[in-house]
C-alpha cells in the first residue's frame, strides 16, 4: 500500500487575528518564508478562511494557496505566512523604529524634500500594526520619506540645538 502525494501545489495554514479580519479576503495575496530555504519566497493567493473564531486565541484559519513548482515546501514543514491587507483606502505605513514618543505625543521625522538633509518634526497618530510596520492615520501621507533608522539621532539633534518642533538639521 501507498500513497500519492502531488506537491506541485501546496496549502499553507496559518492563524488570522480577529483584528485583520476586515483586511484579508479570499483572494488577498501572501507570501510563504521558511527557514529551510533562507531568501526564498513563494507567492499566494487566500483560498479560504474559516467562520470560526477560536476563543483562545482570538483567530480564525487561514488556508493559502502556494504553487511549489520545485517541490521545496514540504508536509508538516513550518512557514512564516504574511498576507497582503486589502482595503479600500490608502495608507502609510513607517517602521516602528521610525516612531519616537516626545512627552504624550508621538513624532517621526520626515525629509524636506526642497532642502537635502534636513528634516521635518511630524506629529502622528497611529493605528494599527503589522509586524515591525505601523499604520499612520495622520501626520504622513503616502510616498513622504520617513527616517526610520537614526531618528533618536535626529531627534537629540534637533534638542541639542535648541531647535522647536518644525524643523531639524
Amino acid at each position: 500500500m501507498f500513497t500519492v502525494v502531488d506537491l506541485s501545489s501546496v496549502w499553507v495554514v496559518g492563524a488570522l487575528y480577529e483584528r485583520d479580519f476586515s483586511r484579508v479576503r479570499v483572494g488577498s495575496s501572501a507570501s510563504v518564508t521558511t527557514t529551510a530555504y533562507p531568501g526564498l519566497a513563494r507567492q499566494g493567493r487566500v483560498s479560504y478562511i474559516d467562520p470560526q473564531v477560536s476563543a483562545d486565541t482570538r483567530t480564525a484559519r487561514v488556508r493559502v494557496e502556494v504553487p511549489n513548482p520545485h517541490q521545496e515546501l514540504r508536509l508538516g514543514m513550518y512557514a512564516d505566512l504574511e498576507v497582503a491587507a486589502t482595503s479600500n483606502r490608502q495608507v502609510a505605513m513607517v517602521p516602528r523604529s521610525a516612531v519616537q514618543s516626545v512627552g504624550s505625543h508621538q513624532t517621526v521625522y520626515v525629509a524636506n524634500p526642497t532642502e537635502p538633509g534636513t528634516f521635518t518634526e511630524r506629529e502622528v497618530h497611529l493605528g494599527d500594526t503589522s509586524g515591525q510596520q505601523v499604520e499612520v492615520v495622520s501626520g504622513v501621507r503616502p510616498g513622504d520619506q520617513v527616517v526610520s533608522k537614526g531618528s533618536f539621532f535626529v531627534r537629540a539633534e534637533r534638542e541639542r540645538l535648541g531647535l522647536r518642533p518644525g524643523s531639524a538639521r
